[in-house]
């Protein structure tokens, strides 16, 4: 409702034109829908949906100063938070329970634990882990990247890689993008995770692995290509005018194809994600992480005249969860023993 009157008034503000601070605890759909202006910071926990529809606010959660309790080791967030995301920043002193960022296309996140399911179906923004993941993370992940902090090399059974790389950090975008996230945390939330990372953050780099959709990468390589393509034809264009002469670009800023979000690759590419097709090697391919860069198989989609469009829902097997033993029980009415199911 916040964002409708302001929206409307308004349109767009500047960061922190509004700025709310909450003490308590937060019921469902805590900072649904926030807009760009919008700070909301709640000293406390929430419930369930928050910053659900996020679209360009910022949400801040931890718990009083005066806690008793570790909050990395608590549970501060309730289920199925920044669903829907487009835009916007939530940055969480605790952990958050399951499908954290699920169908998140935009919004980024740094939180100190989740549950599972966790960047279920998200198709961008990005995601900072901070703290042990639950199962099947990254399932049906078409976009958007995810860092998580693994020293004890625990996460990558916790993953579903049915649509996801597993890397480590090596490209300098990749570790000041996720330097410049941690370093928002501490600054927002006073996390003592966050500092103890910053403080030795050489060595904690390399503790963590980066969580890249097969499809996502696909679509920027194919990206990278088509540009150098235009750029070699630009060349040649400007070398026939000149006669023969080579002329150096007035521009030689390049757009950081990293910086791209699912609906930016859409837009550049001019291809759904979910329209190129794997390849076989692609498809088939489970890279584990080995201390160095996966790629897996050609990146370039291949050739087909009806790709399939079953994408949606990944099948992954379930853990075996066993019944109760069958046993002999006393019938209430003919008090006669008897065996139940």
């Amino acid at each position: 409702m916040l964002s409708h009157v302001v929206t409307k008034k308004h349109g767009s503000l500047e960061d922190n034109s509004i700025y709310i601070r909450f003490t308590g605890s937060a019921g469902q759909s805590f900072g649904a829908w926030v807009c760009k202006g919008i700070t909301m910071e709640l000293v406390g926990d929430a419930n369930d949906y928050v910053a659900k529809g996020l679209c360009g606010g910022r949400l801040i959660v931890q718990p009083p100063l005066n806690s008793l309790f570790v909050a990395e080791d608590n549970i501060l967030l309730g289920n199925v938070a920044l669903y829907g995301a487009t835009s916007g920043e939530v940055f969480l002193r605790g952990r958050a329970a399951e499908r954290f960022c699920v169908r998140n296309s935009g919004a980024t996140a740094v939180v100190e634990g989740v549950g599972d399911h966790c960047c279920e179906y998200m198709t961008g923004g990005r995601a900072v882990i901070l703290g042990p993941t639950g199962r099947n993370f990254g399932a049906g992940m078409s976009g958007g990247i995810a860092y998580v902090y693994d020293p004890n090399s625990e996460f990558p059974p916790n993953c579903n890689k049915e649509m996801v790389f597993l890397e480590t950090i090596e490209a300098e975008e990749d570790e000041i993008e996720l330097l410049s996230l941690i370093q928002q945390h501490v600054r927002y939330t006073r996390s003592e995770v966050g500092r103890e990372l910053l403080a030795n953050w050489e060595e904690a780099v390399s503790d963590f692995v980066k969580v890249f959709p097969i499809d996502y990468k696909r679509a920027l390589e194919t990206q990278r290509l088509q540009e150098e393509g235009a750029n070699e034809m630009r060349v040649r264009a400007k070398l026939k005018q000149s006669g023969g002469r080579r002329v150096r670009s007035k521009s030689s800023e390049r757009h950081d194809p990293l910086k791209l979000d699912y609906q930016e690759v859409n837009q550049e590419a001019g291809t759904d994600i979910e329209d190129i097709p794997l390849t076989p090697s692609s498809k088939n391919a489970r890279p584990e992480l080995a201390g160095s860069k996966a790629i897996v198989g050609p990146l370039l989609p291949s050739v087909s005249e009806k790709p399939s469009k079953r994408r949606g829902f990944v099948e992954y097997e379930r853990g075996v969860i066993g019944y109760r033993t069958f046993g002999p029980t006393v019938d209430a009415h003919t008090r006669q023993s008897r065996w139940l199911r």
